[in-house]
Protein backbone atom coordinates (compact mmCIF):
# COMPACT_ATOMS: atom_id res chain seq x y z
CA UNK A 1 0.00 0.00 0.00
CA UNK A 2 3.41 2.30 0.21
CA UNK A 3 3.10 2.93 -3.22
CA UNK A 4 -0.38 3.07 -3.74
CA UNK A 5 -0.45 6.78 -5.15
CA UNK A 6 2.08 6.59 -7.20
CA UNK A 7 0.48 3.27 -8.90
CA UNK A 8 -2.98 5.09 -8.79
CA UNK A 9 -1.88 8.30 -10.22
CA UNK A 10 0.06 6.66 -13.01
CA UNK A 11 -3.43 4.72 -13.85
CA UNK A 12 -5.47 7.55 -13.72
CA UNK A 13 -3.48 9.98 -15.98
CA UNK A 14 -3.36 6.77 -18.49
CA UNK A 15 -6.92 5.94 -18.02
CA UNK A 16 -8.00 9.79 -18.88
CA UNK A 17 -5.69 10.47 -21.60
CA UNK A 18 -6.60 7.50 -23.29
CA UNK A 19 -10.15 8.49 -22.67
CA UNK A 20 -9.89 11.61 -24.38
CA UNK A 21 -8.46 9.84 -27.57
CA UNK A 22 -12.01 8.73 -27.98
CA UNK A 23 -13.32 12.11 -28.29
CA UNK A 24 -13.71 12.55 -32.21
CA UNK A 25 -10.78 14.96 -33.30
CA UNK A 26 -8.69 14.69 -30.19
CA UNK A 27 -5.50 12.67 -29.82
CA UNK A 28 -3.66 10.06 -26.85
CA UNK A 29 -1.53 12.18 -25.09
CA UNK A 30 -0.02 8.91 -23.59
CA UNK A 31 0.46 7.28 -27.25
CA UNK A 32 3.49 10.09 -27.75
CA UNK A 33 7.00 8.73 -27.16
CA UNK A 34 8.29 11.27 -24.58
CA UNK A 35 5.19 10.47 -22.42
CA UNK A 36 5.57 6.19 -21.97
CA UNK A 37 9.41 7.70 -21.34
CA UNK A 38 9.16 9.99 -18.90
CA UNK A 39 6.82 7.56 -17.19
CA UNK A 40 8.88 4.60 -17.28
CA UNK A 41 11.57 7.04 -16.31
CA UNK A 42 9.46 8.14 -13.37
CA UNK A 43 8.92 4.42 -12.00
CA UNK A 44 12.82 3.46 -12.56
CA UNK A 45 14.34 6.54 -10.72
CA UNK A 46 11.75 5.94 -7.97
CA UNK A 47 12.83 2.29 -7.66
CA UNK A 48 16.42 3.21 -7.79
CA UNK A 49 16.14 6.32 -5.37
CA UNK A 50 13.71 4.25 -2.72
CA UNK A 51 15.93 1.05 -3.12
CA UNK A 52 19.29 3.57 -2.10
CA UNK A 53 16.88 4.87 0.72
CA UNK A 54 15.70 1.88 2.08
CA UNK A 55 18.64 -0.59 1.91
CA UNK A 56 21.84 1.69 1.28
CA UNK A 57 24.84 0.02 -0.34
CA UNK A 58 23.49 -2.84 0.29
CA UNK A 59 21.01 -2.48 -2.53
CA UNK A 60 23.89 -3.49 -5.24
CA UNK A 61 23.66 -7.12 -3.77
CA UNK A 62 20.26 -7.28 -5.62
CA UNK A 63 22.65 -7.64 -8.59
CA UNK A 64 24.83 -10.51 -7.24
CA UNK A 65 22.83 -13.58 -6.02
CA UNK A 66 24.25 -16.24 -3.74
CA UNK A 67 25.33 -19.02 -4.73
CA UNK A 68 27.07 -18.20 -8.16
CA UNK A 69 30.22 -19.21 -9.08
CA UNK A 70 33.08 -16.42 -8.73
CA UNK A 71 33.93 -17.36 -12.57
CA UNK A 72 30.60 -16.73 -14.19
CA UNK A 73 29.72 -13.69 -11.49
CA UNK A 74 30.52 -11.12 -14.20
CA UNK A 75 28.22 -12.74 -16.36
CA UNK A 76 25.39 -13.05 -14.04
CA UNK A 77 25.75 -9.74 -12.39
CA UNK A 78 25.59 -7.98 -16.48
CA UNK A 79 22.22 -10.23 -16.81
CA UNK A 80 20.52 -8.78 -13.58
CA UNK A 81 21.81 -5.31 -14.42
CA UNK A 82 20.27 -5.33 -17.83
CA UNK A 83 16.87 -7.35 -16.87
CA UNK A 84 17.08 -4.23 -14.02
CA UNK A 85 16.90 -1.49 -16.76
CA UNK A 86 14.82 -3.37 -19.06
CA UNK A 87 11.97 -3.83 -16.38
CA UNK A 88 10.15 -0.53 -16.39
CA UNK A 89 9.78 -0.13 -20.66
CA UNK A 90 7.94 -3.34 -20.37
CA UNK A 91 9.67 -4.40 -23.28
CA UNK A 92 9.55 -8.89 -23.78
Amino acid sequence: MQFFPLVFSLFMFILVSNMVGLIPYNFTIASHLVVTVALALLVFFTVIIYGFWKNGLHFFKKFVPSGVPVYILPFVVMLEVFSFVRRPTGVT
